[in-house]
């Protein structure tokens, strides 16, 4: 084994071997860190259509509270405007109340005004 290593050809085996693993090591690095901002960047965007949703929904509001619009007016103006929200390509917002109602979903219409308090996933699992 000591003569392998010895040899000419058993360092350039082991050089190999050495640039091998290292490579791997700074590859597995590289694709945590590239993950971590991928995913860093996900949830800016996604945070930045939620603030997007509230801007509207506090513009509408403050007109309503400053008498230019009625607060029927005011819901109806910000629901068609979040229902046109879209972020990622397909992504869009939903909005839901404090009691598990739903506000506004521009994919699906018929969950509008509905409790889905108890509404569960595919898994099993509540996601309101």
């Amino acid at each position: 084994m000591n003569k392998l290593f010895h040899s000419l050809s058993g360092k350039l085996y082991g050089l190999v071997a050495f640039f091998t693993l290292a490579f791997l090591v700074l590859l597995a690095y590289q694709i945590e860190v590239l993950s971590g901002h991928l995913l860093d960047s996900k949830r800016t965007e996604t945070k930045g259509a939620v603030e997007a949703a509230y801007n509207i929904a506090d513009f509408y509001h403050k007109k309503a509270l400053n008498g230019e619009i009625s607060d029927e007016a005011a819901q109806e103006l910000a629901k068609d405007a979040v229902r046109g929200i879209r972020y990622q390509g397909k992504e869009y917002v939903f909005v839901y109340d404090f009691n598990y109602y739903n506000v506004a979903h521009p994919v699906q219409p018929e969950k509008e005004g509905k409790d889905l308090s108890s509404t569960v996933d595919s898994t099993g699992k509540y996601y309101v």
